[in-house]
Formats: structure tokens, sequence, C-alpha cells
């Protein structure tokens, strides 16, 4: 039966991205992919599919769909407001200063933007919606491919090998470990700049493949253009000052670590009213486009959360697990955490699965609780696969076909990710930053 449940679970998730990349709703393809599941795994159909399938994505609904509206309303009133308008202007007058590498620190502006804000803890919901507008306008002003704003997403793991992060994995191993969120500090920062490095690079070639091909920002961005962009110079536009949007933005973070998530959004929204009320030339449109923009994505979202649960809970991934447990323990730990995290698109579930285990196989094989915390949380790269909820939210969001967006996120997550993780596990081997 687990061999049946396997193959159910590779024809169910084939099955969800096949469909995904033909256009079909992406709700419906994640609620037939895990009735395959269901399906070949033996288990009863309406009992899971109403029960642990609706649980998982229920539960997800019930802790989003707030974030979820205010984000979009966010989003939307800096946008209508020319806020991310006027930002985009003054990276791109900056921008424009480098002669020979504009799209590359362009490119980079959404990297760093989701560095910095997964760092402080901010859900990746969340900084999508901070950003994307602001991007967009960047974008299209340096005329980049809008298919690398994936870059940004795909890259948000990256903060959390750095010893510190307020991401939930990196506490949810301190918790668990009873080490520091800073455990192994020198081993973090040489991963995290390993990662760094690569990603650079990928960046790199993709701008200067895409130059030689002579892709444009429309190629992939025409759904999603601000068509404002090139009917006005930049002096004869009106629009607020950069520094209020700015502003906006850094009171949404600041607020979002220390008072909580919601609040950073709502204060950010009154933010927006104050600062670019006048510069929306339909206020009441704009507040109505927010609200519903969000709910499209949302339930999406939910489908593949529901999706992921049915993945970990067949009995075929009993399988894969079996198969992983001849490895030494410092290649087994990780290699089960990213192979799990890219089947269910959930770091937290999996190191709660077999974060316990791992330690104990770690501990007897003579290494630290301090190295496994952190080897673990450079394993999570994995995560933003097809079926992630961060990935079809931001394709939805963004309007990006999503078969351009994903071979951005595969290569952007999994290649820097692998040579981070070998890098810092070289490390461990030979004694060296531990």
């Amino acid at each position: 039966m687990e061999v049946i449940s396997l193959i159910g679970i590779i024809a169910g998730i084939a099955f969800f991205i096949l469909c995904c990349c033909k256009g079909i709703q992406m709700f419906l393809a994640a609620l037939l992919a895990s009735v395959i599941i269901i399906v070949f795994s033996g288990m009863p159909a309406l009992e899971t599919l109403t029960g642990a399938w609706a649980s998982s994505a229920g539960g997800f609904i019930t802790s989003y769909i707030l974030i979820f509206v205010g984000g979009c309303l966010y989003g939307q009133t800096m946008a209508a407001g020319k806020g991310s308008r006027s930002i985009a202007v003054a990276f791109a007058n900056v921008i424009r200063k480098s002669k020979r590498n504009q799209k590359f620190i362009c490119v980079m502006f959404v990297p760093v933007m989701y560095m910095i804000l997964t760092f402080v803890g901010i859900n990746s919901f969340v900084i999508v919606f901070t950003v994307l507008y602001t991007a967009r306008d960047l974008y299209q002003e340096i005329d980049v491919p809008w298919r690398l704003y994936c870059y940004g997403g795909a890259c948000s793991t990256a903060t959390c090998i750095l010893g510190g992060s307020l991401q939930l994995v990196n506490i949810q191993l301190s918790e668990m470990y009873g080490t520091p969120l800073t455990a192994e500090m020198g081993l973090s920062i040489v991963g995290f700049a390993a990662f760094c490095l690569v990603f650079a690079v990928l960046a790199k070639f993709d701008i200067r493949k895409a130059e030689r091909a002579g892709e444009t920002f429309m190629d992939s961005g025409a759904a999603f253009a601000n068509p404002e962009i090139g009917k006005k110079s930049d002096e004869q536009e009106d629009m607020p000052s950069a520094w209020y949007a700015l502003i906006s933005m850094a009171a949404v973070v600041v607020c979002a670590v220390t008072l909580h998530v919601l609040a950073g959004i709502l204060i950010g929204i009154l933010l927006n009213l104050l600062f670019f009320r006048k510069y929306m030339t339909d206020f009441n449109d704009s507040i109505t486009t927010g609200i519903t923009s969000s709910f499209g994505p949302a339930l999406n979202a939910a489908a593949t959360v529901g999706l992921s649960t049915l993945v970990a809970t067949a009995p075929g991934f009993q399988i894969v697990t079996n198969a992983l447990s001849n490895l030494s323990p410092l290649y087994f730990g990780p290699t089960v955490i990213a192979l799990v995290t890219f089947l269910t698109a959930a770091p937290p579930g999996a190191v709660s699965a077999f974060g316990t285990q791992i330690l104990e196989s770690m501990t007897a094989a003579g290494y630290s609780a301090g190295v496994t915390h952190r080897i673990l949380s450079a394993s999570i790269f994995a995560c933003v696969g097809p079926h992630s909820p961060g990935v079809v939210n931001t394709t939805m969001l963004a309007r990006l076909a999503y078969k351009k967006a994903v071979p951005v996120y595969l290569k952007i997550s999994l290649i820097p990710g692998v040579c981070s993780l070998l890098v810092m596990i070289l490390c461990v081997q030979f004694g060296l930053f531990v």
C-alpha cells in the first residue's frame, strides 16, 4: 500500500504542476491533485477532504485572511496614491547613475528588501504587498524582465541561514534544541555569504541572457504594467515625495516587529491615506479593488496548504524517510528536511516532525545542538516549490505566468541553497567556523 501511495504522491504533485502550467485555476488543480493522493493512499475520500484537507486549508484562511485583505489594501493605496511610483522614480534616478550595472542593481532591489524584512520576521505574504508595486514600477522604468521579480521570494530563505534571524524556523529550532537564535554565528555567516555569492552570479547570468534575447519588461509583465509610466516625464508627473512612501513602509516594518503584523499593516494603510489621498483619482474604487483582489490569492494559497498536508500524512511518504536512513547523520538530517519542505512547502512542519530524531542522531555522531540547529536552518531552501503557497500567491498578485515564474523560483532557491548547505557541511567536517 505504501508503494501505491508514493506513486499517488508523485502523480498528484505532477498533476498539480501540469495543471498550473496549463493555466487551470489553482484552487481546482490543488483540489484534484489532493484527490489523486487520497485515492492512491487508500484514504476515505470524503472524510479526508472534509477533515484533514479542509482543516489545514481552513486553518490557513483563519490565520492569514486579515493579512491578505490588509496587505492588498495597503499595496493598492500605496499604488493608487502614487507612493510606490515615487519610490520607483527615486530608485531609478539613483540606478541611472550606474552606467554599466543598472539592471543588476534593479534586480537586487527586491531580494535585498526581502532579506531585510524576512530577517526581522516579517511574513512573506506581507512583504510581497509591501514591495510589489514599487518593484513593478522600478522594473518597468529600467525595462527589466518582470519574471525576475521572483528573485525576491526565491531568496527569502537565505536569511534563515543567518544567526539572529526572527524567521519561524530559526525560532522553532532555538526552542526545540535550547540553543540561542545566534547559534554558530560564524558558520551562519559563511553559509549566508555563499548563498549571496552564487545568487549574484546567477542574477548576472540571467540579466545578460535576457539582454541577448532582447527580453523586456513587457514580455512577462504586460498584464501588470503601470499605464502611467512613459506618459509624463518624472519632472512633470504629479506625485508625492518618496520620503512619505518610505516612512509608510518603515512604519509597517517597525510596527509589525514591535507590535503585531496586522497593527503594522493598519498603520501603513492609515499613513497611505494621510499622505496619498489627494493623489487617488477614485478613492472608493481603490478601496474596493484592494479588498476584493485579496480573495483569489487567499483561496488558492489555502488549497495548496491542504495539498501539502496530505503529502506529509500519506503512507507512501514513509518509504522516502526509510530510504534516507542509511545516510550519515550530517547528511541525513538536511536531506530529510530539504525533501520534506520541498514536497510539503512547509518548513515548520518538517522541523516539528523530524527535528528531535535528527538531533538525537547528530548528537550520537558527536555534533553539537548548535551545529544541528544551524545546518537544519540552512536546509529549508527547497520550500519554494511549484506548489508553495508563497509562489502561488505571488504569481497571482504579480500577474505572472506560472510557467515563467516557477523556473526562476526553482533555480534561484535550489542552486544557491544547495551550494550554501554543502559549504556549511564541509566547514563542519573540517572543523572550520564551528
